[in-house]
């Protein structure tokens, strides 16, 4: 033991917080200063003691199942671990657990480095409630925006319920008859629940729903029919008309930030039109459903101008706006893609002069089986190739997202549980190598697998064990190859824990 003790102090000046436990039992037989000031206790003190104790209650099997894992693994890591502190205070570490054997000898340990990403969480946490924020208030404007189509529609049946009171009022009772009575009843009832539906609507607009548990089966083509009853004073001012060529369409989400996605399309199809010359001006709204992938389409069409190329490929980034001064923030679409991802599922436009211009949200049919429920991000920043992957590896059964370049990949990774990323190695901004050495030192859970056309990667062994990954596949490669991967890798886990 004394010679173990004597190997473990080359620790003792590392600003790394480290122990070392006994393989037996999980009791600290070894501390560096670093751990005892993170803790908040004497390194003397915490010898002897089973460091599984020191974590939260929640978290003491998550903790004790890494450990436990190291038999079969060289490096185990665990993430967002509750540690508490001799202080009773509470902090969240991330954990690196690793054998640790000596040259020439049979006495070896289990070796915990632990990270203090408390400040980590709360920044990133901090971030997601901005996030949310955001979205709200942007939804809000949006609302504000179209006060005067709900004075308007509010309008008629205030009309019709003040007309039959004055009318009332004037008619010698000996007339009221009881088919009168009733068929005036059955028009202000009529006009009080058109009302009260447009109430119901504004109410689920500016809700905040953005819990997993919120979601439910909800038809695309009410969403659509409320959307147009927000937006008809701005689409009769723009003399624009609106063909719904669908009926129900059944999807899981959460309705008020789908609605916000169809009334920011919507919005910005009417608006398109200012300053043109464009007669029968319309949109056309319908639906598309893929019964064999359990995907479905609502597609938004407006015969506007065409988008051009440039522009169509940034419409989706944040701050991107071609609207004049106070007329737009760049934030809408750039948020409804970020609600299509987390709703795991796409937008994307196209544009041209004979379809128009095109928006599409793709969604999973509500009660459809998936044969893959794995999710999957794909990083390329070829378009085309990556938009084939992404409608591939959705035949397949993924969940897909997707990125153009390490940058947003690492947005997405932040903000979405994704299982396997898929990346090209030379990308603008960030590059593949520069993502992977990221992910390797924040998510060692993911599977990265790793893709090239240049003739420089000839060996994918090689550039596995060069970037530390568990694939890689030159270009061209079949969608197979990405699944053979993927399966045989999530195999190999479940036999380690059921081992």
């Amino acid at each position: 033991m004394k010679n173990l003790l004597n190997k473990l102090s080359i620790f003792n000046g590392l600003s790394t917080a480290m122990v070392a436990l006994d393989k037996s039992n999980n009791e600290v037989i070894y501390c560096n200063q670093s751990m005892g000031d993170l803790l908040g206790l004497d390194v003397k003190d915490f010898v002897g003691e089973n460091f599984i104790n020191y974590f939260g209650d929640e978290d003491q099997e998550r903790a004790a199942s890494a450990i436990k894992a190291i038999n079969m693994s060289d490096l185990i890591r665990e993430f967002k671990l509750n540690l508490k502190k001799r202080s009773g205070k509470t902090i969240i570490v991330d954990l690196g657990v690793s054998n640790f054997k000596f040259d020439g000898s049979n006495m070896e340990c289990i070796l915990v480095n632990t990270y203090d990403v408390s400040e980590l969480h709360k920044a990133h946490t901090k971030q997601k409630e901005m996030e949310r924020a955001l979205a709200h208030s942007l939804r809000m404007a949006e609302i504000g925006g179209l006060t005067s189509s709900v004075a308007h529609e509010f309008g008629n049946p205030l009309a019709i319920i003040t007309g039959y009171g004055n009318n009332l009022n004037k008619i010698q009772p000996e007339k009221l008859t009881v088919e009168f009575i009733q068929s005036v009843g059955a028009k202000l009832l009529s006009a009080a629940h058109r009302m009260n539906d447009m109430v119901k609507n504004m109410r689920n607009m500016a809700r905040q729903d953005m819990a997993e548990e919120d979601k439910k089966d909800t038809d695309l083509i009410s969403l659509v029919q409320d959307s147009l009853v927000l937006t008809k004073l701005k689409l009769l001012k723009a003399n624009v008309s609106v063909d719904v060529q669908s009926e129900v369409a059944k999807v899981q989400c959460l309705p008020s930030q789908i609605q916000q996605i169809i009334l920011n399309i919507i919005s910005n199809a009417a608006d398109s039109y200012d300053d043109t010359d464009i007669e029968n001006r319309e949109i056309k709204i319908w639906v598309e459903e893929n019964a064999f992938e359990g995907q479905l389409l609502l597609m938004i069409a407006n015969n506007g101008p065409v988008i051009p190329p440039k522009i169509l490929s940034n419409i989706f980034n944040p701050f991107f706006t071609t609207k004049k001064m106070n007329k737009g923030t760049g934030l809408g679409l750039s948020i409804c893609h970020n609600i299509m991802q987390n709703h795991r599922g796409r937008i994307w436009a196209s544009s041209d002069q004979e379809k128009g211009t095109v928006f599409t949200l793709e969604f999973l049919v509500a009660g459809v089986e998936q044969k893959n429920k794995r999710s999957i991000l794909v990083v390329d920043d070829n378009m085309t190739f990556r938009q084939f992957m992404v409608s591939q590896l959705r035949r397949e059964g993924f969940f897909v997202f997707e990125a153009q370049d390490g940058i947003e990949a690492l947005a997405v990774l932040d903000s979405s549980d994704i299982e396997v990323l898929l990346t090209d190695i030379n990308m603008p901004r960030m590059d593949g190598e520069s993502l992977i050495s990221v992910i390797n030192n924040k998510k060692s859970e993911l599977l990265v697998i790793g893709m090239s056309g240049e003739a420089t990667h000839n060996d994918a062994q090689l550039e596995c064990q060069r970037l530390g990954i568990e694939g890689f596949l030159f270009k061209p490669f079949g969608i197979k190859e990405v699944v053979n991967i993927v399966d045989s890798y999530f195999e190999t886990q479940q036999n380690k824990e059921a081992s």
